[in-house]
């Protein structure tokens, strides 16, 4: 049948195959919402322990080139850790030599087995005190970034 010039009969899509592509693409939404929200806290707390590593690292850099003739370390509060200039962080903050601070979200907390939770690289050489650092989050595995007696930072 023609009405005006258009033609009118069985051409698109029933309610029902609209119905029934809706209910697919909603069973498929809600299959990958527990698997994202699961991805998002592992990929944080990967960014975070490579922040640590970087800051670790910097400190050890710092140290070895001697700048500002001085040693560089950095202390790990339970909600922060704070990148800081001398023989070590009493020291640093007696002087206000604190480099940077960086405070973590209220979802992560740090730990350590450093003496002092503090980690410090001789001036020149780079050695440090070593130890282990573990970041913890309640949604994600922890990670743990090693120091050895060279003052190589890995994250396992």
């Amino acid at each position: 049948m023609k009405l005006l010039g258009i033609s009118i009969g069985k051409r698109g899509f029933t309610i029902v195959e609209l119905l029934i592509v809706l209910g697919i693409g909603v069973l498929m939404a809600v299959a990958v919402v527990p698997i994202y929200s699961n991805l998002v806290p592992a990929s944080d707390s990967a960014q975070v322990a490579s922040e640590i590593v970087q800051t670790i690292r910097t400190a050890r850099a710092r140290s070895v080139a001697r700048l500002g003739n001085s040693s560089y370390g950095v202390k790990f509060l339970p909600d922060k850790y704070i990148l800081y200039r001398g023989a070590s962080y009493a020291a640093a903050l007696t002087a206000g030599t604190l480099e940077r601070t960086i405070t973590l979200g209220g979802a992560f907390l740090l730990t350590t087995t450093l003496v002092s939770d503090d980690v410090n690289f001789s001036k020149g050489i780079g050695v440090p005190n070593t130890g282990v650092v573990t970041l913890s989050r309640q949604s994600a595995d922890p990670k743990t970034i090693s120091i050895n007696q060279f003052g190589m930072v890995e994250v396992q």
